[in-house]
């Protein structure tokens, strides 16, 4: 088994930072980097002595570990979904008999 390497990952999320035109938009860049710091600083200064009791701990892995499965699932469900719906439909006129097709043009 090799080891994944995460650098093509990351390269093909960044190259989602932008327009359909190519173009870089800073508030990509501002949303998945700059909130998450500035609101992890501004916890980190409003309260100096937070600490995170070991339940608070468990309880918030115990959420994630039901939550995270469910949610790909979900997605696993809904792309499967996509794929089926977006395979084209035989027309049942054209692969029929001749026959068929007199027999069905009779009745419209």
């Amino acid at each position: 088994m090799t080891k994944i390497n995460p650098l093509g990952i990351i390269r093909k999320h960044l190259e989602t930072f932008g327009d359909r035109d190519g173009e870089r938009r800073g508030g990509d860049y501002a949303l998945f980097y700059g909130v998450p710091l500035v609101s992890g600083v501004a916890v980190w200064t409003c309260f100096p002595g937070l600490r995170i009791g070991a339940a608070c701990r468990a309880t918030a892995i115990n959420v994630n570990a039901i939550f995270i499965p469910l949610a790909f699932a979900l997605m696993t469900s809904l792309l499967s979904l996509k794929g089926r719906l977006a395979e084209p439909k035989a027309d049942l006129l054209v692969r029929t008999s001749t026959t068929t097709r007199r027999t069905a043009s009779c009745f419209l």
